[in-house]
């Protein structure tokens, strides 16, 4: 019995070195959860997510106002789909007495959009003044008599010693600014010019001739802007830092006391603004093309049409800053809208007319012309000279010999000439001249000097032909037989002569 008991269990139990859990136990390397799990790249959640694009608090929310002032009007939106548009909303700035009004059309009915429009601009559109034209004016003998005082009493430096500008005749205006910017210790010096390349010796005639180039070459230059007669001076940066315009209004005080007509070419708002002078706004002021539209727009028949031209200004009431709707634009507004252009000129230039008008203080010329009310001197409206300026101006000297006669006729004829200025009588090829011209041919200047002229201008008889524009004196010759009409040879003596090509 003792032989028969077995252990198997001591012989057969191999749990601790076959245990194969070990090597076989797969786990790590075959779980596929990393490999396989798409959650990540697949998650919907910010695509899907309606609520930012769509938030529906805007259906509730159909006004904001910010501090009573500032309103903002939002429209219902409907939201049927994901995407909606999101329209362009109507903001309202409402101030006391005053408004700025930016809107757009967002699909709501035309006349909803005008009423709500107008209501608000109705409440108050300022009052404009609207002002005649400068009207024309000379310059009375009281204020020329001051004038030539001011001049005696200012220019006292030695004639041997005179300020020389010497420029060149096509270049005037830069030549001179360029002496002037370094004669500021010699401005009480009289004023000589002598023109490049060309013999003569200026007492007088030159100095006129040069002042009457100076506003010829200032008016079509880079420092105006506007149409003739009606300028104003260019926003200029650089011109500005290198006091151009201060060294302007040097040259122009300077004209005004010694033989120069000043600067008659200016529009009346910047005439109000060197004088001094609170006026109301001109139209006429602004460019031909300016003035025709509002004209347009006076006679509009429908509120469409009106607002079609006030469209087509867009950029000249932009820099103006007359910011209005065209869609809410009515013919009230046009006063508005012509003061807002008009004063635009002055505003837009306001540090080169200050510089300017500061040089205009020299010798207190600015002084005077603010007491007297000169606007002559400066505005482009003055009326030109006429035939009876010219003929006043003249003194024949006929010779009391056997050539009496023969420089009647041919003063007769000169004057006969003369009259045929005052229309289109005396025209070759296309050229016609006026008064001006003739004031020219005989005197270096296209204007009355301010001062006025210091003698009459002598018209003599003799065998030749002169001109001698510093001593004002004209020698006719008489004319032959073979001069049929003598308009005509006058007319063909002043076109060829040196004077009328430069003007």
């Amino acid at each position: 019995m003792e032989r028969t008991v077995k252990a198997p269990a001591d012989r057969t139990t191999p749990a601790i070195p076959s245990s194969p859990a070990v090597r076989t136990t797969p786990a790590v390397r075959t779980t596929p959860a990393v490999r396989t799990m798409p959650a990540l790249p697949s998650t919907p959640a910010v695509m899907t997510t309606p609520a930012i694009l769509s938030t529906p608090a805007i259906r509730t929310t159909p006004a904001v106002e910010i501090d009573n002032d500032f309103q903002i009007d939002i429209p219902e939106i409907q939201s049927d789909s994901l995407y909606e548009p999101a329209g362009t909303p109507t903001v309202l700035f409402r101030r006391q007495q005053t408004f700025l009004d930016i809107a757009r059309d967002i699909d709501q009915p035309a006349d909803q959009t005008t009423n709500q429009s107008s209501a608000v601009l109705n409440e108050y559109i300022p009052a404009v003044q609207t002002a005649q034209p400068i009207p024309p004016s000379r310059i009375t003998d009281t204020a020329r008599e001051q004038l030539k005082q001011q001049a005696s009493m200012c220019i006292t430096g030695p004639i041997t010693d005179p300020l020389l500008l010497e420029v060149r005749r096509n270049h005037v205006m830069k030549d001179a600014l360029g002496t002037l910017r370094y004669s500021q210790s010699d401005l009480s010096s009289k004023l000589q010019i002598k023109f490049i390349g060309e013999a003569g010796v200026d007492l007088g005639g030159l100095r006129r001739e040069f002042f009457s180039l100076l506003a010829y070459q200032f008016s079509h230059s880079a420092l105006t802007s506007g149409s003739p007669g009606r300028l104003t001076l260019r926003k200029n940066f650089v011109e500005r830092e290198k006091n151009t315009f201060f060294y302007l209004g040097q040259l122009v005080a300077l004209s005004i006391l010694q033989d120069g007509p000043g600067l008659p070419v200016f529009a009346d708002c910047v005439v109000n603004k060197i004088l001094n002078i609170t006026n109301g706004v001109n139209p006429n002021d602004l460019n031909p093309d300016l003035v025709k539209t509002l004209e347009e727009m006076t006679d509009a028949s429908t509120d469409r049409e009106l607002q079609d031209l006030y469209f087509s200004i867009y950029d000249e009431r932009e820099a103006a800053g007359f910011i209005l709707p065209s869609n809410i634009f009515k013919k009230d507004h046009i006063p508005l809208l012509q003061s807002a252009l008009v004063n635009n000129m002055v505003l837009n230039c306001r540090d080169e007319l200050d510089q300017f008008i500061e040089g205009l203080q020299t010798h207190d010329v600015l002084t005077i012309v603010r007491q007297e009310k000169l606007t002559c001197l400066f505005s482009g409206g003055k009326p030109p000279v006429t035939v009876a300026d010219v003929r006043g101006l003249m003194n024949f000297k006929y010779r009391e010999d056997i050539n009496r006669e023969a420089d009647r006729e041919t003063g007769q004829q000169f004057v006969r000439f003369l009259q045929a200025t005052k229309g289109d009588g005396a025209t070759i090829n296309g050229i016609t001249l006026k008064p001006k011209d003739v004031l020219m041919w005989m005197s270096g200047s296209t204007e009355i000097p301010a001062v006025g002229f210091h003698k009459q201008i002598d018209i003599e008889f003799g065998g030749e032909e002169r001109v001698n524009t510093c001593a004002l004196c004209v020698t006719l010759k008489h004319l032959t037989p073979a001069v049929e009409d003598p308009v005509l040879y006058f007319t063909e003596r002043l076109i060829n002569s040196s004077t009328f090509g430069d003007m």
